[in-house]
């Protein structure tokens, strides 16, 4: 690049402003977009001048009050210095003000020929061009032959994606509020020690999710006979098909509205564990007095990152028109990383759950009294509504999709269905990742695969709890290109996605675990 670009933070977008006074016709650019430019940086400059103008003539007029009280001139009549300088400097504090009102006018015609129309992203969708591959060519340092006309489009499409980037953050848009906490995650302290357990771990997470997309001949067509090999195949590569990975049920039903904070690897919230005394007191006696005991829980923050590595050829042809290579992966990416949260959070909400022994064989429910499915159901919300210190209505459970898709099949001597749809209301997300749109003994029923067996038969687990009192902190994900090697004879990236995660139960003990013989996987093939 350019010794006037710069290169930095989320996803190492140059972040330099196209010059004001570059009049080439970019591609990608239609012309609206081009004048609608040019006026308003004309505006700008105006305003510039404007306050420029304000603070001049704030300065005349203080310098000639400052003549007039200084001379005697207020009560009396004033020297001729003072007063050729009491007048020059009325007169151009008018004639400054005089030139802001004609500048008024002109800047109001200048912002009114930009119209309401959101500027257009070289990179945005339906874009022929990759961030990525345009990004490679100028930091790779590969010696790679090109027209400098191509170079320049290239270094101009990066310019204009960072200076979009730079107004949606000095604007604050959502847009800018997903960046700028983008970049703050990115360049938060890493661990020095390599052998630090939070290092290791994370080199570790990033080598199970290596990856390698290598370059083939693409698609082929076949001719056994006749004139088949002339008729070409369609490919739909907009409605490309993601590797589906399980939902993430639990994740998405938790209480999401506390940001994660900027810094530290623990994330800690104090709570008592002993009640006060508060008493009925008559006239005359003394008032109950117990002091609380407290604690501080923490959890540590958890950190989930994933690499794919491509070949500049895959990156330079795969696609097609309006759409780009780095689509694919990133979507791909973000997909896994999605079913990868919410197998940590189910993990660290049963860390510290109640234990409820299930039933040793599967029913539904009992016979002429309370058991089955629906006894366990009542014993884990009897455990969480009782218990001391805690005493929550639970108001949903997550079980396996097998479990819960057999359970719902459940039908009575006479062929009707036990378990019907009840949609409820007050469901974070109805319709959302895994709700079944079903009520088992009060209880929201949703699908999580994510959620772990145990025991020697592959025993699956039912979570009981409130899903808003637990905490579910998230940094955005942060995507990264870098040259595999960096060097001119390895033409391959590394498009790599970390994300800083953290759930926390505010009462550990406000959740249940349900396990039994009943609900071995075998059971529900």
């Amino acid at each position: 690049m350019g010794k006037d670009k710069k290169v930095i933070a989320a996803t190492d977008i140059a972040l330099t402003a196209p010059a004001a006074n570059d009049d080439r016709v970019l591609e990608f650019v239609d012309a609206a977009t081009v004048l609608d430019e040019r006026a308003r940086v004309r505006a700008d400059e105006i305003s510039a001048i404007r306050s420029k103008l304000a603070s001049s003539s704030d300065g005349h007029i203080s310098r000639a009050a400052d003549v007039l009280l200084g001379s005697g001139g207020l009560h009396g009549r004033m020297d001729d210095q003072s007063y050729r300088t009491f007048k020059g400097s009325v007169t151009a504090a008018r004639e400054a003000l005089a030139a802001d009102r004609d500048l008024k006018v002109l800047e109001r015609a200048y912002r009114a020929k930009i119209k309401v129309q959101g500027e257009r992203d070289p990179y945005s969708s339906g874009s022929p061009f990759s961030w990525i591959a345009d990004t490679l060519h100028e930091t790779s340092g590969s010696q790679t032959l090109t027209r400098d006309d191509e170079a320049a489009d290239r270094r101009d499409r990066l310019a204009r994606h960072g200076a979009r980037v730079q107004r949606a953050i000095e604007r604050d848009t959502p847009y800018g509020q997903m960046i700028r906490k983008e970049i703050e995650a990115r360049n938060r302290p890493q661990v020095a020690d390599a052998g630090h357990p939070a290092a290791v771990g994370a080199r570790q997470r990033v080598a199970d999710e290596l990856r390698a997309l290598t370059t083939s001949g693409g698609i082929t067509a076949t001719a056994p006979g006749g004139a088949a090999a002339f008729v070409p195949p369609s490919t739909l590569v907009k409605q490309f098909a993601v590797y589906r990975s399980p939902f993430a049920a639990f994740v998405s039903q938790l209480n999401d509205t506390i940001d994660l904070p900027a810094y530290g690897l623990q994330v800690a919230v104090p709570a008592f564990t002993s009640a006060t005394d508060v008493t009925a007191t008559s006239e005359g006696n003394s008032v109950a007095d117990a002091d609380p005991t407290a604690t501080l829980n923490t959890v540590a923050v958890n950190s989930t990152s994933g690499k794919v590595t491509l070949s500049q050829a895959w990156l330079d042809r795969a696609g097609g028109v309006g759409i780009s290579g780095d689509k694919f992966v990133m979507t791909q990416l973000r997909a896994q990383l999605d079913a990868n949260n919410d197998t940590y959070a189910v993990t660290t909400a049963l860390a510290g759950a109640q234990t409820v022994a299930g039933i040793s064989t599967f029913t539904l429910t009992g016979t002429s009294g309370v058991g089955g499915l629906y006894g366990d159901l009542q014993k884990a919300r009897s455990a969480l509504t009782t218990t001391p210190g805690i005493y929550i209505r639970p108001t949903a459970y997550f079980a396996p999709d097998p479990l819960l898709d057999y359970a719902s099949a459940w039908a009575d001597a006479n062929g009707r269905p036990v378990a019907l749809p009840s949609l409820d209301q007050n469901a974070k997300k109805i319709g959302g990742l895994g709700y079944s749109g079903l009520n088992f003994a009060g209880l929201r029923a949703f699908a999580d695969l994510n959620i772990p067996t145990v025991g020697t038969g592959s025993q699956y687990q039912i979570i009981v709890c409130d899903p808003s009192n637990v905490l579910w902190m998230a940094g955005q994900p942060i995507f990264s290109l870098m040259p595999s090697g960096g060097v001119a004879g390895n033409l391959e990236a590394w498009v790599t996605v970390r994300q800083y995660v953290a759930c926390f139960p505010i009462w550990p003990q406000g959740i249940a675990s349900i396990t039994g013989a009943g609900y071995d996987s075998a059971n529900f093939a």
